[in-house]
């Protein structure tokens, strides 16, 4: 079998092919991976015209790419964001395709919402406080029983621990990262709104549970917003001055997606201001984080850029699986056509 594995221009191959080997079953052991690294959904190199099976990560597919793959007879989506890939053309030509969700997307979600309910917790301030041993009351220790106990013992407001359930989310971007975040987010009973370029068709927004919001409205309305948007070096930080101004006292800033798309002084003026609750960031302008006032402030969460980070192999886990019951003739998983 030949597999040819698309990628974005940003895509490392030498790390995916790791990560195939590691979960590779011995019967594909003699399947021959190549790589096409490439933002186009069309312009594909010559592998595309002699592959049996394309596996998509961040790449689409499109018709011209198709017609082109003569004996391509499977493609497997890594991410539940399926609109680049022309299913159509796939159904005319008979070629099955399966949509999964991207094991790094799910990551970078489960990360952004771990960063939530810290934040709304105050996670970080009470177990510092607490491995510090403080005790701001003076209460004389007891031993705990039913009824013999010392809810909030440091005497924290209730007001610093909302409910997720009452609060919005507001994301920036829509895309496949941001999707994640929201499948996720119903069960914990958030309003969530976007924001996005183009707004997305109302069958996707209903699928979601998500609200279409302008960039201005998203930022008064939202007590979190998390960044999933990403634009070039060049241009100017989604969030600047100016939409920090716009936002919530209450609000907290998440940033999963790339540290140039803060402006990180802006922000840190924001922060120290209390202008905003706080922000949780895995992403810096510059990293390893060397900004001393931004480690040191008690309203920010920082992680060493490890939202993506999961087990060798988790990433491909799923299409290496598809892969091999495709080739031994059983229904992949997330067969869509």
């Amino acid at each position: 079998m030949r597999v040819l594995v698309g990628a974005a221009a940003r895509g490392r191959p030498r790390q995916y092919q790791k990560e195939i080997a590691a979960v590779l079953p011995a019967s594909l052991r003699n399947a021959v991976f190549r790589f096409d690294l490439g933002d186009s959904d069309d312009d594909w190199s010559d592998g595309i015209e002699d592959c049996d099976a394309v596996i998509l990560t961040s790449r689409g597919l499109g018709r011209r790419a198709i017609q082109r793959a003569k004996r391509l007879r499977f493609v497997q989506k890594l991410g539940i964001a399926s609109e680049r890939v022309d299913i159509a053309a796939c159904r005319d030509r008979g070629i099955k395709v399966s949509v999964l969700s991207d094991a790094g997307h799910v990551a970078v979600a489960e990360h952004t919402i771990m960063m939530m309910l810290a934040a709304a917790r105050s996670l970080l301030a009470t177990h510092h406080a607490v491995a510090r041993g403080d005790n701001p009351l003076n209460l004389r220790p007891i031993r705990t029983t039913q009824i013999q106990r010392y809810p909030n013992w440091l005497g924290l407001p209730e007001s610093d621990f909302p409910l997720l359930c009452d609060l919005t989310l507001g994301l920036i971007g829509f895309g496949e990262i941001a999707r994640e975040v929201a499948a996720r987010t119903r069960s914990l009973g958030m309003q969530v709104i976007y924001t996005k370029r183009s707004r997305v068709d109302r069958q996707t927004e209903r699928r979601f549970g998500v609200e279409y919001a302008a960039l201005e409205n998203l930022l008064s309305r939202a007590q979190f917003v998390s960044v999933h948007a990403t634009q070039g070096d060049v241009a100017p930080a989604i969030i600047g001055p100016r939409e920090i101004a716009l936002m919530r006292s209450d609000c907290v800033l998440i940033n999963t997606a790339r540290g140039n798309q803060v402006d990180e002084p802006a922000l840190l003026a924001a922060l120290k201001s209390g202008r905003i609750r706080g922000a949780a960031l895995d992403v810096f302008a510059e990293e390893p984080v060397m900004n001393e006032e931004l480690r040191n402030l008690p309203n920010v969460i920082l992680t060493p850029h490890t939202a993506g980070v999961m087990p060798t192999g988790r990433r491909f886990r799923d299409a290496v699986n598809n892969l091999e019951a495709f080739s031994k003739n059983i229904t992949p998983a997330g067969l869509v056509c």
